[in-house]
C-alpha cells in the first residue's frame, strides 16, 4: 500500500504531518535488517522486529504502541510549541526524549531514555530505546547508533 498523508498532534495541539499505511516489509527484508544489525551493532538489543509502520520520531514523540502507524519526518513542533522543553543531560532521567543532530545541526534521530548511570558528578551515560528507520526497535547506549544519526544530542522533558 502506498504512503498516505496523515497527521498527529503534539500535547499542546500543534498538527504534525505524517505518512502512514506504508507497505510492510517482507520476511526477507526483516531477516536482512536483523542480520545487518547483528553484524554491525551486536551490542544493540532488538526489542521489536523491523517494520515500516513507524519511525524513530513517531516512536519517541507520538506513540510507543505497536499499533502506531505514523512516520514523522520533522518532530520539531514537539519542542517549538512548548510541549517539551530542552533540559541538560544532568537533569535527564528515564522517559525523557533525546534528539540526535548531524554536523549541520539537522535533526536526524530521536530516542527515549530508558535508564542512566552517573559516570562522575557531572556526567551520565544513557541507555535509550529507539527505532532505526525501517529496521527494528532497539535498546542501546545512546552513542551506539548508525553514524548517519550524528553525535550531537539534546534532551527534552
Amino acid at each position: 500500500m502506498p504512503k498516505t498523508r496523515g497527521s498527529v498532534s503534539t500535547p499542546k495541539g500543534t498538527t504534525v504531518t505524517t505518512d502512514y499505511d506504508r507497505t510492510e516489509l517482507s520476511q526477507y527484508a526483516i531477516a536482512a535488517a536483523q542480520s545487518d544489525v547483528a553484524l554491525n551493532y551486536p551490542s544493540a538489543t532488538e526489542i521489536r522486529i523491523p517494520t515500516n509502520k513507524y519511525n524513530c520520531h513517531s516512536y519517541a514523540w507520538y506513540s510507543t504502541a505497536t499499533s502506531n502507524k505514523h512516520w514523522i519526518y520533522d518532530p520539531s513542533a514537539y519542542w517549538t510549541d512548548g510541549s517539551y522543553s530542552m533540559i541538560s543531560k544532568t537533569d535527564a532521567v528515564a522517559n525523557c526524549k533525546m534528539v540526535y543532530r548531524d554536523s549541520l545541526s539537522i535533526v536526524q534521530h530521536s530516542a527515549i531514555i530508558y535508564s542512566y548511570t552517573w559516570i562522575d558528578s557531572l556526567h551520565k551515560s544513557f541507555i535509550v530505546t529507539s527505532k532505526w528507520g525501517n529496521y527494528g526497535l532497539y535498546r542501546h547506549s545512546y552513542s551506539y547508533v548508525p553514524a548517519i544519526y550524528g553525535t550531537s544530542t539534546t534532551c527534552y522533558s
